[in-house]
Order: structure tokens, then sequence, then C-alpha cells
């Protein structure tokens, strides 16, 4: 026999239809990443943001745990907080962890999940926020105090009279670190030589001490003769580069003049061999305000 549904039957089949279809329509359109997951912690449901921040939005989205999903250095505390959860000793959790990609990288966010179900949850929805700006900003006002501080921390070594060679290899140190380079040196005018002689050096340039270069070559004689700031993206492709070891492999460089009566008298230079990097106009300024406090010192 066929049994037909009834009127009744087939309006709250619509109604149902229809529910089903505005959770799905409202579950991807949100801001906010969403899992579903079961009572073993197994993602069974994504949206269409979570997916874009995990970088799964090219391909289905894997059928894996939820603490695969978490980076290694937090899976302890989530593991606790999932199993709490599964058990039933606690029905939700908020936390601020790192959320693995699809590549391998990761993504800082604030994870709330809370428990569908009666005491022994059936499942769990989790609603992820991506704190990748709010992470970046923090680190932006610590990155900033720091150039302070150490501005600060230069400008009273200068006015405790320190021997201006260890202030210049403070400077130098402070200025490499802030930057957040690995290389950089000082170079000052040998008069009798007519020369630059690499006075201070930090990292690949620490062994080149005393390093000659004739004022109207390389890069330091680049920075000598504009007597402005002078950046590089790439080092070893720039025609006028000088092929001695020290500089080999070099990317990045940022130079400044430092200046005594609006006369150039040495050059601060920061560099890095690090592939794709480059010096912003923000690191140029830092660099400059050192260079200002090193002229001040000599």
């Amino acid at each position: 026999p066929v049994s037909l549904l009834s009127e009744t039957g087939t309006g709250k089949y619509e109604q149902l239809l229809r529910n089903q279809q505005f959770f799905y329509s409202v579950f991807d359109s949100l801001y906010l990443g969403v899992i579903i997951m079961d009572n073993s912690g197994c993602i069974k449901e994504t949206n269409q943001s979570f997916q874009r921040m995990t970088g799964y939005d090219q391909a289905p989205f894997p059928e894996i745990n939820y603490l695969n999903l978490i980076h290694s250095a937090d899976a302890r505390l989530n593991k606790k907080y999932l199993e709490e959860i599964l058990q039933g000793r606690i029905n939700q959790f908020s936390i601020e962890t790192r959320v693995v990609r699809k590549n391998g990288g990761f993504f800082w966010g604030n994870i709330y999940a809370s428990s569908i179900g009666l005491a022994k949850p059936e499942s769990i929805i989790a609603l992820i926020t991506d704190l990748t700006r709010q992470k970046e900003a923090e680190t932006e006002v610590r990155h900033l105090d720091a150039i302070l501080s150490s501005l600060q921390e230069t400008s009273l070594d200068i006015m405790n009279r320190l021997d201006y060679m260890d202030l210049l290899e403070a400077i130098v140190k402070r200025a490499v670190k802030l930057a957040r380079a690995k290389d950089g040196y000082i170079y000052l005018l040998n008069e009798e030589k007519n020369a630059m002689e690499m006075k201070i050096g930090v990292g690949r340039y620490e062994k080149a001490k005393m390093f000659q270069v004739r004022i109207d070559e390389g890069f330091g004689g680049k920075v000598w003769r504009t007597g402005q700031p002078v950046i590089l993206e790439n080092y070893s492709l720039w025609p006028e580069g000088l092929p001695d070891n020290v500089f080999r492999n070099l990317r990045a460089a940022m130079g400044i003049p430092l200046k005594s009566n609006n006369q150039v008298t040495g050059v601060i230079t920061i560099s890095s061999d690090e592939e794709n990097r480059t010096f912003s106009k923000d690191e140029v300024l830092l660099l400059s305000r050192f260079a200002s406090l090193a002229s001040v010192a000599m």
C-alpha cells in the first residue's frame, strides 16, 4: 500500500525544509567562523567564513578532529576543555588560541564553544573570531614602546657622556634589533685616507671592522654623496654593489647619513639577507632618529 502525506504533514515538512534552508543561509553568511562537531570532537559542518580562515575555501573541508586544527603549543588546554564539555562537566568554554591553516601556517582566534543537547552533549557548535588584526595591533604597540624606551636610553647615555664609540655600538645594536634585522654598521670618515672606515659592525659586519671604501663607491658611498637616506630592495642585484665577501648575498639595505653642521661625517646602515625582506618608510624614520642621536654623540 502507498501511504500519502496529509495536507498537515506536508505543511510541516515544507516548514521544516524552509527552516533548514534559512539555517544554512544564515550559517554561511556569518562573518564569524562556525564549526559543528559530533560527540567525539569530529568536525561535521563548517561555514564559508571558517573555510576561508583556514584556507579550505577551494576544496571540501575534511572530516577531522577539532584538535587537529589547533596549534601543538595550545593543544593541551584545548583538549582539556573539549573533554570537559563532551563529558557534560561544562556546557561552554571560550579560549584564545592558534588555529592551524591548510598550508601549515596559523592564525590567532577566539573560540567560543557550546554543547547542544542534554546532560551528555550530542554535538558542539563553536564560533571562531579571527584575531589577526588585533594581534598585529598589539605587536605594533609593544614595538612602539620598545622604540621609545630605546631612544630614551640612548639619550640618557649621551647625557651621561659615555665613550662615544661605545655609544655608537649601542646605537647600531638597538637600531638593528628594533628594525627586526640582524646586521648593521657605521662608517666614519678617515680624513687622512679620504675613505670611509667601518668603525662599528654588528652581525655579519662584526669581523669587518676597519674595512675601508672610498667615499665614491658602494652603498655607503651613495648615502655619503647624496646626503640623504637610501633604500635598496636587493643589494645583490644592484650594479654598484661591492664584490667583497662581507656583502655577499645581501638583500635589503637602508642607510642614513650622519651629519655635523650639515656636513656628512659618517653613515649608519642596516641590512638583511632574508628573502623578500624590505625596509619601510617607518623603519627609515626610526633609523634617522638613531642617526640623529649618533651625530650628537660624535
